[in-house]
């Protein structure tokens, strides 16, 4: 008898469980998305809009045939470190991951004047000699010392102060400013010099800063960061992935949220998670009119575009990078914009010529170079949307922090800065509050 009323109290407990699961919507497959569906999926019944034709967000890689040998080629994000990613590094190691571990030097090129400056300047058994010159030596202690006064800020998360504003606040010269860091930092970011003074200090520096404290030692995924995506979905159990489906709006409902794609097709859910960028979400919530000052701080958030090239290094395309041993990234400055070039030779090895991956949103040409703006015989051309991290996106994602969880909205894809251990970060802190009990939640800080 006891057997039996312990057997029907197990039974009446699975189905009270099951009734109080919830409809989850997550509009978005790029990283936070998908992260959250992984971490609240045990708890929650879950549905993915992904408005493009594959997940994944800016994880974008290229698989490359280069004479039968496939090259794996990050066109979005690919660059992060043991001292500043940890939620991502456990979600790799988690999903059985490979990483490759690497020093990270980069080559500051004037195009007209030919000159040139590596950091750090000495470097895989390498001393750059020319970056110890006495200009180059001054900008350097210049930047050692901006690091220096910056380290407080990005630890604090001061997020209302601007790049400029912070400068200008300290002692570094009026070149090194123009004609150096703005350049660097805008190239670095796929932004206009105008641009880069106007984000935050905290987003500005953070990732030099980070660097300097993993002793610029820097991780990529060696099969490139769309296998961590696809490693990713398919832990995914209780989760209904639905691609080419972009939301046009989502209303309230008895309760509930109607969320309805482009195509008419709606349905109700209990949440709705936004991870997306602010821009995005301020369109997509517009039809809740308690949320209008919320809509407002969103839709005052700029976005940008940015063109990335995929091209083999060889012929004309080596003026986008006329340093590549043994340096990653190679930043081209014409007086006016800057932009990026990056190039990691091991992928291809000794014999093959190295895959290039150029920012071409800008035109850095010199000024006798009559060759074309783009490289040559491209393998792959990729159009993405970054969100611009000025004072507007900080007010926006203090806004959504303020509004997270309640009504059953959430905004993970507004979340501290644009590196994907924020992403993940911003998804645990949902997961904790919408599913606690979670068993994947158990390895994140």
């Amino acid at each position: 008898m006891q057997r039996h009323v312990l057997f029907l109290f197990f039974i009446t407990m699975c189905k009270v469980s099951a009734a109080y699961a919830d409809n989850v919507a997550i509009i978005g497959g790029g990283a936070a998305g998908l992260a959250t569906a992984y971490l609240t999926e045990e708890a929650h019944n879950v549905t993915v809009f992904e408005a493009q034709d594959q997940l994944g967000g800016n994880a974008k890689t290229e698989n490359i045939n280069r004479n039968g040998k496939q090259v794996a080629v990050d066109a979005g994000a690919e660059f992060f470190n043991r001292a500043s990613y940890p939620n991502f590094i456990k979600l790799l190691e988690l999903l059985v991951v490979t990483t490759t571990t690497f020093a990270l030097a980069f080559n500051f090129y004037d195009v007209n004047s030919r000159k040139h400056m590596v950091l750090p300047p000495i470097h895989d058994n390498t001393i750059e000699f020319n970056s110890l010159r006495p200009s180059n030596l001054f900008r350097l202690i210049q930047l050692k010392w901006m690091m220096y006064k910056g380290k407080n800020l990005v630890d604090n998360k001061v997020y209302n102060v601007t790049l400029k504003e912070f400068l200008d606040s300290i002692w570094v010269t009026e070149n090194f400013k123009d004609n150096f860091l703005y350049p660097l930092l805008s190239a670095a970011w796929g932004v206009s010099i105008e641009d880069i003074k106007e984000v935050s200090v905290y987003q500005g520096l953070k990732y030099f800063i980070d660097g300097e404290r993993a002793n610029n030692e820097w991780m990529e995924i060696t099969d490139g960061f769309g296998s961590y995506i696809r490693a990713l979905q398919a832990k995914l159990k209780n989760t209904e992935i639905q691609l080419n489906s972009p939301i046009k709006s989502i209303t309230e409902e008895a309760g509930q949220y109607r969320v309805t794609k482009e195509t008419g097709e709606s349905a109700l859910f209990d949440h709705v998670i936004f991870a997306v960028n602010p821009k995005v979400a301020g369109k997509i919530l517009k039809d809740i009119p308690s949320l209008d000052k919320l809509v407002h701080k969103f839709n005052n958030v700029k976005t940008f575009d940015t063109k990335i090239v995929l091209s083999e290094a060889k012929g004309e395309n080596l003026r986008f990078m006329p340093h590549t041993q043994p340096q990653i990234i190679n930043i081209r400055w014409n007086g006016k914009a800057a932009a990026t070039t990056m190039c990691k030779n091991w992928k291809t090895g000794d014999e093959l010529s190295p895959v290039l991956k150029t920012w071409v949103t800008y035109d850095i040409r010199a000024k006798d170079d009559a060759g074309s703006a783009m490289p040559e015989d491209p393998y792959a051309v990729y159009n993405f949307e970054h969100t611009h991290m000025n004072m507007a996106y900080y007010k926006a994602y203090k806004a959504a922090q303020k509004q997270e969880g309640k009504k059953g909205l959430w905004f993970p894809g507004i979340h501290e800065n644009d590196s994907h251990e924020s992403a993940i970060s911003a998804a645990v802190e949902v997961a904790r509050r919408l599913a606690p009990k979670s068993s994947r939640l158990v390895a994140f800080k």
